[in-house]
């Protein structure tokens, strides 16, 4: 527990970065770029960020079967499978870059994406500086999981906190002294490079396995990309759904749109950043329960984290349904307009996705990546087709339309399929998770029809505390307050 309870410390100084980051980061980059260039910087990246599906999901794969192995002391076994990972990345990383760098010598950005008036040289300067940035992506990801395989979680947080102040402040300083996007960028991948070779070094001296160039093969690498591609369903489905859905917007909108959405779904994306850190600090531990059977503990703490997800994510909903536009104004200077009716929607979209990212990120920690990858595909096209009809009749608010339905559909799925593994009766789950919430639904639409979101949002987390969570629920979470309302400790799997 001490081990999770420093991994949330960690991760809640990252999003609080990340926060500041995003506050501080638009406003400096639109003052001094332009909302259009600003637009355009956004979209050239995406057209970078594509690389990182070279990933094939061998990296979740991979740190996965290293945490059963280690567990059990099969570290040879361990040693191998991490060589043969490292040799199949690198022949995938060096043919993506080699084919992304002959199609910037043949094709312009500019006639994929509005590139705001850059030179073709400066936008392909910009996409082969975030292509490397997604290969280090890859190859850092696998390397500084062994932090996690071996227990020191708290560590490769902090490490990743690090990476992303750099990433977040190095564009930022240089815009600020009067650099264009394209050096912005690449001054980001300099000073990033020499924090990876410290980086790099420590985890070496840290590794749980002993790591050697001459460890596995190439074959057996390519072996792990059968069971690995399953779990390529998630990376796919998320660049569907950020970079095809951006590229959408650009084709057909412009620069202006692309910044206007990607503005008002940073608001929500705070809160997906707090749940996914959540997710990825305790997929370690779902695996070590899977590895050991007990579905018990499973349950039960599946059973909390949805609620809990839920309940947030309806709370900040409300906070931000009469608020959001007013935050946008004053946030980008008036520059970036937000309508209500388009952040109502992308706040319904965060509540959808919210139990969505919980039902993913267990299913991918008990190495159920097969049905995984097919619930997030279908809804990551299903996305990507829906914005591309909707956009053209609906603008923006067609976009956000078809991220909320086919979410809606994918958590579902992927809810029943979490209960199916676990031996959760759906109805017993679906009582308790939805069921014992219906009080906050109701003061939640209420708060958002009368405008009144922070009394709303006042009543939603009593009525969580004292109607949704259970009375050992409670309990627990005053005990990691330090705590407790009986005055002993009670586990989270007591039940």
């Amino acid at each position: 527990m001490r081990r999770i309870v420093s991994g949330f410390t960690i991760s809640g100084v990252s999003l609080a970065l990340n926060l500041a980051g995003q506050l501080l980061s638009v406003p400096i980059l639109i003052a001094h770029w332009g909302i259009r260039t600003y637009g355009a910087w956004i979209a050239l990246t995406n057209l970078a960020s594509g690389i990182t599906l070279m990933n094939l999901g061998i990296q979740s794969y991979v740190t996965n079967q290293l945490i059963l192995m280690t567990s059990r002391g099969r570290h040879k076994e361990a040693a191998r499978l991490f060589g043969s990972a490292l040799k199949v990345y690198a022949v995938f990383c060096v043919a993506a870059l080699g084919m992304m760098a002959a199609g910037l010598c043949w094709l312009s950005p500019s006639s994929l994406v509005d590139a705001g008036g850059m030179s073709r040289t400066a936008a392909s300067g910009v996409v082969l500086a975030h292509a490397l940035l997604a290969v280090y992506g890859i190859f850092g990801g696998v390397w500084i999981n062994l932090l996690r395989v071996g227990g020191q979680l708290p560590l490769q947080l902090a490490y990743g906190l690090a990476e992303r102040t750099i990433i977040l402040a190095v564009p930022v300083a240089a815009a600020i002294f009067g650099a264009k996007p394209v050096y912005a960028s690449w001054s980001m991948i300099c000073v990033l490079g020499v924090a990876e070779i410290i980086i790099a070094r420590e985890v070496y001296r840290r590794a749980p396995i002993r790591i050697s160039p001459s460890a596995g093969t190439l074959r057996e690498g390519f072996r792990l990309v059968g069971p690995s591609l399953f779990f390529f369903g998630s990376s796919l489905s998320s660049q569907l759904a950020t970079a095809g859905v951006t590229l959408v917007i650009s084709n057909v909108a412009g620069a202006v749109a692309v910044a206007t959405f990607a503005t008002a779904m940073a608001l929500t994306n705070l809160f997906r950043m707090i749940l996914n850190q959540a997710v990825n600090v305790l997929s370690g531990e779902i695996t070590l329960f899977l590895g050991r059977e007990e579905l018990a503990r499973l349950r039960q703490w599946y059973g909390f984290l949805c609620k809990a997800s839920l309940s947030a994510a309806i709370a900040a909903a409300v906070v931000l349904c009469p608020l959001g536009p007013h935050i946008i104004r004053l946030w980008t200077r008036g520059r970036v307009q937000v309508d209500f009716e388009l952040n109502f929607l992308l706040a319904m979209y965060l509540v959808a996705h919210a139990a969505g990212i919980v039902s993913l990120g267990f299913g991918l920690a008990m190495n159920r990546q097969r049905p995984v990858f097919f619930v997030q595909l279908g809804a990551g096209v299903g996305a990507l087709a829906m914005s591309a009809v909707l956009v053209r009749a609906m603008g923006l608010h067609g976009v956000a339309w078809g991220l909320l339905v086919t979410q809606i559909l994918a958590t579902t799925a992927l809810t029943l399929l979490n209960c199916r593994w676990i031996g959760q009766p759906a109805g017993r789950l679906l009582l308790d998770a939805i069921g014992r919430g219906v009080p906050t639904f109701v003061v939640a639409a209420a708060g958002i029809a009368a405008g009144h979101g922070l009394l709303a949002f006042a009543g939603c987390l009593l009525l969580t505390w004292f109607s949704w969570f259970t009375a050992w629920e409670r309990n627990w979470l005053w005990k990691q307050c330090g705590f407790s309302l009986r005055g002993t400790s009670v586990p989270l799997e007591a039940g």
